[in-house]
């Protein structure tokens, strides 16, 4: 008995390592077959003069500048080299290799170990951990800026200000406790429908750990004057985040709505690149204010249940993609400094199904204004920024159309 447990159970842990060798021998693939450059590892950390825009009342030293000139995404050098870490990993990377190829490795590493803690002992770098402490401690927050690529450093109770004046002005609910608990709720209850027509184990696959009702932060518009900024709802720990993610990627199976959009500006170039605009016309851009504040939710739910409808899809599926649209868009709450808001009205930035219900929406917006004659031949839309060329007399009338086609668009 003793060794035919031992056989199945080597069996079992043979054919999972070699399921797990495979799945990442496809991942890598992809990713080699992608980015033909994967080799390229090293660079360097590009500075940008005046990438810091300095809104609050504290005073920046010239090696905080420098050390925030560098990026948010920039890596500060580690105290000390982490040798145990690194030997740890090479040695559970060896342990299948032949000995010979074993020492070679070994002797490399350590080659490289010894080399990096020299040059560290006899250069004189900047400790930039002590420059990111220094800012820790300081009364002001370090954050990226809506638009733009700056880094915007704000004071603690400015940024409080701000984001208390964007929610009163948003006119979000505010409720009393914490709706943590109808959010799972509604979650377990459309996971349990999407198992039953999908497979048993999506009930676990869509599952939250450890959920929380996501939290507001905000950017700052610092391309536009005032003291605007964008709101985010981070649904990391969403009960209905998986959910969102889940549907996102089964729409990519069907057809989109029928559309005038352009996937990015490499299709914009090739569809543009040989009209000619005639003595009467001009170039045009509109843009869509506050997109996914303004999204009609339920409409656009509609529209995205008629679009699947017309594809043939089994009407049991067609009811849980529906269902789950529904249940994520309406389960809109956020939490700021300890207190529940609700949002009543469109998408919150944040939500990965936002895009899609957005998308959905504008599609059959702009696709009933062109069958109704009401827009010019040359159209293209990305999300909310739209490219046209029109007669030069009729950019305010096609302006007044747009404004009057719907209350929040």
């Amino acid at each position: 008995m003793w060794y035919n447990l031992l056989k199945s159970t080597k069996i079992q842990i043979d054919s999972l390592v070699e399921n797990k060798k495979s799945k990442l021998k496809r991942k890598f693939d992809v990713l080699v077959s992608k980015k033909p450059n994967i080799q390229k590892k090293f660079h360097t950390p590009l500075n940008v003069d005046d990438a810091v825009i300095n809104l609050s009342s504290v005073q920046l030293s010239t090696d905080e500048l420098d050390l925030l000139n560098k990026g948010l995404n920039y890596g500060i050098k580690p105290k000390k080299q982490p040798v145990k870490d690194v030997i740890i990993d090479i040695e559970t990377i060896l342990k299948f290799k032949q000995i010979t190829v074993k020492n070679e490795i070994r002797e490399r590493t350590k080659f490289c170990v010894e080399n990096r803690n020299h040059h560290l002992s006899n250069s004189n770098h900047i400790d930039e951990n002590k420059i990111v402490s220094s800012l820790n401690e300081k009364e002001c927050y370090v954050m990226k800026s809506d638009k733009g690529n700056k880094i915007v450093v704000m004071d603690k109770n400015e940024y409080d200000r701000r984001c208390w004046k964007l929610i009163t002005d948003s006119g979000y609910d505010e409720i009393k406790r914490s709706p943590l608990n109808k959010m799972v709720t509604a979650a377990n209850e459309v996971r349990k429908e999407i198992s039953n027509v999908f497979g048993e184990q999506f009930k676990w696959k869509l599952l939250i750990s450890n959920p929380d009702v996501p939290r507001l932060y905000c950017l700052p518009k610092v391309h536009k004057p005032g003291d605007s900024m964008r709101p985010i709802v981070a649904l990391l720990s969403a009960p209905c985040t998986n959910i969102s993610r889940w549907l996102v990627q089964e729409m990519k199976q069907y057809l989109p709505c029928e559309s005038l959009s352009v996937k990015n500006s490499i299709e914009f170039a090739e569809r543009v690149k040989n009209i000619e605009l005639a003595n009467d016309e001009i170039l045009a851009s509109f843009d869509v204010s506050s997109l996914f504040p303004s999204i009609p939710v339920p409409k656009a739910i509609e529209i995205f249940k008629n679009n699947l409808m017309k594809q043939n899809i089994p009407i049991e599926k067609v009811n849980v993609y529906v269902r789950a649209a529904e249940m994520c868009m309406n389960t809109n709450y956020f939490q700021f400094r300890g207190r529940f808001f609700k949002i009543n009205f469109g998408t919150s930035m944040g939500n990965p199904l936002s895009p899609l219900i957005a998308e959905t929406f504008m599609a059959d917006f702009e696709m009933q204004l062109k069958r109704k004659g009401h827009l010019p031949q040359t159209w293209f839309r990305y999300v909310d920024d739209i490219f046209t060329i029109v007669k030069k007399n009729k950019v305010n009338d096609l302006l007044s159309i747009l404004n009057t086609q719907h209350n929040s668009i």
